[in-house]
């Protein structure tokens, strides 16, 4: 893979991470009960997002870069095609160390009911199975 390709996968795959957030988090989709789970209005919201799109921004980057990573050395110690390769290390990406992440603090959360959980679980899966076909088809 060349360097360009690398960074073009690169780039795509962290803009498309954090498209799937605005969409995921949207009021059309799971935004508003996500709000009311954490009990937060769309002011509290709009105070915060300049910090957090920071965050957001370097998340994205984060995850697409190490998922690139993940992938092309999965890649070239298997027999998996580049998309294969990406899927399979996406899935246990997200199961490994996002879902983890996310269900252990969950497990203690006696203040919550688990809509927030499921909402974050699922995006993290939808993010990474798009980041992951993106990168397969340039690997």
């Amino acid at each position: 893979m060349e360097l360009n390709t690398l960074f073009l996968s690169w780039g795509i795959a962290s803009l498309a991470g954090i498209l799937i957030g605005l969409v995921w988090y949207s009021p059309a989709a799971f935004g508003k009960k996500w709000l009311k789970a954490m009990g937060m209005t769309e002011s509290d919201l709009l105070k915060q997002l300049p910090a957090a799109t920071v965050w957001l921004f370097l998340g994205a980057v984060t995850t697409a870069f190490v998922l690139l990573q993940f992938a092309r050395y999965t890649a070239a110690y298997t027999d998996l095609s580049g998309m294969a390769a990406s899927l399979f290390t996406a899935v246990f990406a997200w199961a490994g160390f996002s879902a983890t992440t996310l269900l252990i603090p969950g497990a203690f959360n006696s203040k919550r009911t688990y809509t927030v959980l499921f909402i974050n679980l699922g995006n993290r899966l939808a993010t990474y199975i798009v980041m992951a076909l993106i990168i397969g088809y340039f690997i």
